[in-house]
């Protein structure tokens, strides 16, 4: 919670400092992860609903 504290300047003013805590959590665990040799998408992990299929549809129906 201090480091989050510490965090408060880099988000919108009234963010909670829950969501800042897991933030950085899941930062940390993003770059062990990758310091363990693993590969991380940061991208798909940071939007959960993040659907591939959807977005080659997306990209195909632009092309058209």
């Amino acid at each position: 919670m201090k480091m989050a504290h510490n965090w408060t300047h880099e988000y919108p003013t009234g963010t909670p400092l829950m969501f800042i805590r897991d933030e950085i959590l899941a930062k940390w665990e993003r770059a062990d992860r990758e310091a363990a040799g693993e590969t991380v998408n940061n991208f798909a992990e940071k939007m959960p609903s993040f659907d591939e299929d959807a977005m080659a549809a997306f990209k195909n129906s632009k092309q058209d």
